[in-house]
């Protein structure tokens, strides 16, 4: 009987004492998660980048964003000139032009626009020849303009054929163009005299054959937009 206790009485302890190491075990577990849990935070939290990071989203509207906004470019009217090769008569297009706040800078903008061929359905040609393009700006003084073309510009074109109504129509469209008030800035200048290099230097004497440009053009005295004389 007493042997029988005691077997019992063993059973139990050794129950309890599984069931204790069990617990204590399970505890353990328990703590370590939490300690693991806390460590991954905490490392996660150090590793955030800032709300400036280039990568993040910014919920703020663009229009609300002194960086985000920008001013579209101003945009102005210009007449720009393109010439009839049988009479030599120039004949105005109004083209849109992003204006700046430098008048030599909108010259040479203009000058670029003039160089382009006209649309097919205009009825005139342009009176400079292809891939003539502008080399160089520059102002002397507040009323003087030089511009210097490529070579490209002694390239007598088949329709024009290097008649004097020709030259006087490239001459002419181009101080009318640059005569635009549009395209005067803030800047106090005035454009009163266009002077024509070709690669850097003043024109020989074979082009233009009919015109003397050695001097530079009084744009006063262009009042029709014929008015060079040969």
């Amino acid at each position: 009987m007493f042997g029988g206790f005691l077997m019992s009485w063993s059973k139990r302890m050794l129950s309890q004492f599984g069931l204790a190491v069990w617990a204590l075990v399970t505890f353990s577990l328990a703590v370590a998660t939490l300690l693991l849990y806390w460590q991954v935070v905490e490392l996660g939290a150090r590793n955030i980048r800032p709300a400036t990071d280039e990568n993040t989203v910014s919920n703020t509207p663009a229009s609300t964003s002194a960086a985000s906004v920008r001013e579209a470019p101003e945009q102005r009217n210009v007449e720009i000139y393109c010439f009839d090769p049988e009479t030599g008569a120039l004949t105005p297009r109004i083209v849109a032009m992003e204006w700046t706040s430098t008048t030599a800078l909108n010259c040479r903008r203009a000058i670029e626009l003039l160089l382009q061929p006209p649309p097919a359905d205009s009825g005139c040609q342009s009176p400079f020849p292809p891939e003539t393009r502008v080399r160089g700006l520059y102002l002397l003084g507040k009323e003087e303009v030089v511009i210097d073309f490529s070579g490209d510009i002694t390239r007598l074109g088949p329709a024009a054929g290097g008649s004097v109504l020709w030259e006087n129509a490239m001459v002419s469209s181009l101080v009318k163009t640059l005569s635009s008030p549009n395209l005067v800035a803030g800047d106090g200048v005035s454009i009163r005299r266009v002077r024509i290099l070709v690669d850097g230097s003043s024109p020989g004497n074979d082009f233009p054959a009919h015109l003397d440009l050695s001097n530079a053009i009084d744009v006063a005295n262009q009042p029709d937009g014929t008015g060079m004389q040969p």
